[in-house]
């Protein structure tokens, strides 16, 4: 019982350990010059657990589904 539990351990920190993120970004990497949407969400429709709204105009609208759960 013991040695599964020293397994246990060592497995969990393993698992700790490699799941921290060591790359970087590409320094040649394009940046995002996309719009920030600041203006508020539209309300579209409603049913018992959920709210649909859209921001944006044209081909840039984008749709915004909140989830009630319980």
């Amino acid at each position: 019982m013991l040695v599964f539990r020293v397994l246990l351990l060592l497995a969990a920190v393993g698992i700790v350990l490699c799941a921290e993120c060591h790359g970087k970004p590409d320094p040649d990497a394009k940046p995002n010059l996309n719009q920030i949407y600041t203006e508020q969400p539209k309300f579209i429709s409603q049913v018992k657990n959920a709210k649909l709204f859209s921001v944006g105009s044209g081909e840039d609208i984008i749709s915004i589904v909140h989830l009630y759960g319980k």
